[in-house]
This record gives C-alpha cells, sequence and structure tokens, in this order.
C-alpha cells in the first residue's frame, strides 16, 4: 500500500469512527482521537489516561511532561512540517478556548476534522486559521 493509499485509508476509518461521536473528555475528545489515529500508522502513543474533565486532561498531560497536545505531539516525535504542506491524515493545532489547545486531522481539500466549541461531535471544517501542523508518517516512511 503506498503512503497516500494509506493516509486515505486510516483517515477514512478514523472519520467514520468519530463522526457521530459526542464530545466527552476522558473517551471523545481530541487526544483520544489523534491517538487512535496515530496508532493507525504504527505509532507507539501514550495510553490516553482515564481523566473526565478539562481539569484532568490537563493534569493527565503534565503527568507526561507537557502543558498542551501540541507539546504531545512533539515529544511523540511526529515531524512538523509547514502547514501549507499538511496532506490527509496529518496533525494540525489551531487557537482554542482550551489551554491544552486544539488539534484536528486533515481530511482533505482544505479541511480537517476537530471538534468545535458550537457542535456536539466532531466537524469537518476550513484549516484556514491552523497555526502549526505535523506529518503523520514515520519518518522512515516519509522519506522513503
Amino acid at each position: 500500500m503506498t503512503p497516500i493509499e494509506k493516509r486515505h485509508q486510516a483517515t477514512t476509518l478514523t472519520v467514520e469512527k468519530y463522526k457521530v461521536r459526542a464530545f466527552r473528555w476522558g473517551s471523545c475528545d481530541c487526544g483520544k482521537i489523534a491517538a487512535f489515529h496515530a496508532r493507525k500508522f504504527g505509532w507507539k502513543v501514550p495510553k490516553t489516561g482515564t481523566y473526565k474533565s478539562a481539569i484532568g486532561a490537563a493534569k493527565y498531560l503534565k503527568s507526561l511532561g507537557v502543558e498542551t497536545l501540541p507539546e504531545l505531539l512533539d515529544q511523540i516525535g511526529f515531524a512538523q512540517i509547514a502547514p501549507a504542506a499538511a496532506m490527509m491524515g496529518d496533525f494540525v493545532s489551531f487557537a482554542s478556548d482550551d489551554p491544552i489547545g486544539g488539534v484536528g486531522i486533515v481530511v482533505g481539500n482544505g479541511n480537517m476534522m476537530a471538534f468545535h466549541e458550537a457542535h456536539a461531535t466532531p466537524v469537518i471544517m476550513s484549516m484556514a486559521n491552523i497555526d502549526r501542523a505535523w506529518s503523520i508518517l514515520p519518518v522512515e516512511i516519509a522519506h522513503g
């Protein structure tokens, strides 16, 4: 399977699994979706904890030595890329009212899947306001 086919297959699986699930800290949030998605590409990511609130999620991140989800993506080892270079399946971050930050998954055509405070479930929205991006592909796959 080519990297593009893998991106499409895994991203479709992630979107299908989570698109109708309501936001709930510790069971369906940015971190849980990102961890599921990363595992589809062979990444070893920390267990996502048993928190039940924003305060619990922040404490869990602190126990891992970071304060935000973008910092956790850096710590795990995802390669940062230019936001304009983000492809289907890559991670992106954007401004969020929550101090731990917001992370989405690129679904293509300039859009990402992420949570938005106006919706109960993840939505497909424009990537117009992303500030950082990371490649989902492990370095050895991305660089051949």
